[in-house]
């Protein structure tokens, strides 16, 4: 894993395949896991967001042939 700052506001962060499948992971039990309700005060974002990175990271892992 490596991050870097490319500018002010842009950071990258290169992950492995797996890593990459970990996170992927993580949103969708935090999704199970947690009431919509709560999900704001547990995680400290909105669901809509949350699931707005899970659906980006999805169609990118999916665009390179990545899968479970």
């Amino acid at each position: 894993m490596r991050l870097s700052r490319n500018n002010n506001e842009l950071l990258t962060l290169e992950l492995t395949e797996f890593e990459l499948l970990i996170l992927r992971a993580c949103l969708r039990e935090s999704f199970a896991a947690l009431d919509r309700r709560d999900f704001p005060l547990r995680v400290g974002v909105r669901i809509e967001d949350a699931a707005k990175l899970a659906t980006e990271l999805n169609a990118l892992l999916s665009s390179e042939g990545v899968e479970e």
